[in-house]
């Protein structure tokens, strides 16, 4: 029922699968992008909610999208961007999971868009994954 314990469950998933492939920057933490090289942020947007069952202890289904984007140097071309989108997706793709009350996280098909040259000079893809939360309370 936490979506404290949701953002902890999502950000745990992606640290572990995604190991040092890269540098990780996460909402409201500090972080210095990488002088080169590539780099992802995570971002976590759960949207509405209701209520799918009437029992005594009633089902709530949230929804929500894990976004990351891909940033990477501007001299290296799309491919790299385009090998760690694969990469993210791969993460959440049909996966569910859960940690302490997060209810069940069930992802859906994730989508890559490239975007261009960011503000900074590198490349910009994003990866959005879909998911819904089942949680009874």
């Amino acid at each position: 029922m936490s979506l404290a314990d949701a953002r902890k469950a999502i950000e745990s998933r992606f640290s572990v699968a995604w190991d040092d492939r890269t540098p990780i920057a996460f909402e409201a933490v500090r972080f210095s992008p990488p002088q080169s090289g590539a780099w992802v942020a995570l971002y976590v947007r759960e949207g509405g909610g209701l209520q799918a069952s009437i029992n005594t202890t009633p089902l709530h289904r949230f929804f929500g999208q894990i976004a990351v984007n891909v940033f990477t140097p501007q001299d290296v071309g799309a491919g790299q961007g385009a090998s760690l989108s694969d990469a993210v997706s791969a993460v959440f793709r049909r996966a569910a999971f859960s940690l302490g009350s997060s209810g069940q996280i069930v992802c859906g098909t994730p989508t890559a868009t490239p975007l261009g040259i960011d503000p900074a000079g590198g490349f910009q893809h994003n990866v959005a994954t879909p998911y819904t939360r089942n949680v009874y309370f």
